[in-house]
């Protein structure tokens, strides 16, 4: 708690992560999340919330922790990558951001934390393209890689070859990023044996 309230979120987080380890009490997971979120760690943040919510904690707990993962996943961001041109077997592509494939949702929704990210999409072992780019938090944006020229397969973290130009086409794959932001949302909790409220520290479960 000390480290919370004097602003030492990574100290803070380390902290609860070893409580957690030692105990497995869920209720600290609420303070992981939070400490995650304001350490702009918006996916681990939104995954521990749901972490948190699949142990089936009381109604009005889950309640308010719900609402606090609402508001972390109503100030989403929106990247939508275009390849131009795209090669011809769009259902072959798989898309990287930071090094870690990706995999969107019904709505082809996927998360990033706020900032610069690495942007690379693959068709197998190929890179077709890649790209740099920044998302904000509510920002929406629409960024068109241009596909490379390829010569034969890069293994993963290689550049590839040149030689080979796709034809040009018309379709767009689209992959929807969400930013998460959860900085400063406070979550009111109550104490495992609903004696007393826990509420007034910012979201952090008094141990």
């Amino acid at each position: 708690m000390a480290h919370a309230e004097a602003g030492r979120y990574a100290r803070a987080l380390q902290r609860f992560e070893e409580v957690y380890a030692e105990t497995r009490r869920a209720a600290v997971l609420v303070n992981i999340a939070t400490m995650q979120a304001r350490l702009g760690r918006l996916l681990a943040a939104a995954e521990t919330y749901r972490r948190f919510l699949a142990t089936e904690p009381a109604p009005e707990l889950r309640a308010r922790v719900a609402e606090a993962l609402a508001i972390v996943e109503g100030r989403m961001g929106r990247l939508r990558v275009e390849v131009a041109p795209p090669p011809a077997n769009v259902a072959s592509l798989s898309v990287e951001i930071d090094g870690r494939v990706v995999a969107p949702d019904a709505s082809g929704a996927v998360g990033v934390d706020p900032g610069p990210h690495a942007v690379r999409v693959r068709d197998g072992e190929r890179v077709i393209a890649r790209g740099q780019v920044t998302v904000g938090e509510g920002e929406s944006r629409d960024v068109r890689l241009p596909a490379l020229a390829l010569a034969a397969p890069s293994a993963p973290g290689e550049e590839p070859g040149e030689g080979f130009d796709w034809g040009l086409a018309g379709a767009v794959i689209g992959i929807v990023a969400a930013a998460l932001l959860g900085v400063g949302v406070a979550v009111g909790v109550y104490a495992w044996d609903a004696s007393r409220p826990i509420g007034g520290n910012g979201g952090v479960i008094e141990l």
